[in-house]
């Protein structure tokens, strides 16, 4: 993808006009993944970009993403900004009529949330029928994603 198409993500989903070295970085290396997928681990100073740094290029690219937290209260603050992430990107024209989901998963609670051409949707039906790890977006804690993904049989 082109210099235009990363800044058109930003612009678009995260209203940023011009994403920093660590967000170009990154983008580069989701345009370079092989069959076998990536992962990322960001080390940087809070407010550096690292949470936009993975999630708009997975999210324009249709990537699935798991962001794993150390801390519940980390989960909690994160939720809020990736809804705000998803119902952008959801009312995008590419994404149109396609169903956009955040599952957090806090142990004591799980929640899943849906979007579709820009607004929330209910998620009665769709909640019995899937796995909890089903959408776009997962966030979950370290402890839960290891329960979740190897306690689960």
């Amino acid at each position: 993808m082109s210099l235009e198409s990363m800044r058109q993500a930003y612009g678009a989903i995260a209203k940023i006009d011009a994403p920093n070295p660590m967000q170009q970085a990154v983008w580069d290396v989701f345009e370079r993944d092989d069959a076998y997928g990536i992962a990322v681990l960001l080390k940087g100073g809070t407010g550096s970009g690292k949470t936009e740094a993975v999630a708009l290029p997975a999210l324009w690219m249709r990537r699935r993403l798991i962001m794993i937290y150390p801390t519940r209260s980390l989960v909690d603050d994160q939720t809020g900004r990736f809804r705000r992430y998803l119902e952008a990107w959801s009312a995008l024209p590419a994404n149109m009529d396609r169903v956009v989901t955040l599952t957090v998963d806090t142990g004591a609670q799980s929640q899943r949330y849906c979007w579709q051409n820009g607004r929330v949707r209910p998620t009665g039906e769709e909640r019995a029928s899937r796995h909890l790890y089903y959408g776009d977006v997962i966030i979950t804690t370290l402890d839960k994603f290891l329960y979740r993904f190897f306690g689960f049989g």
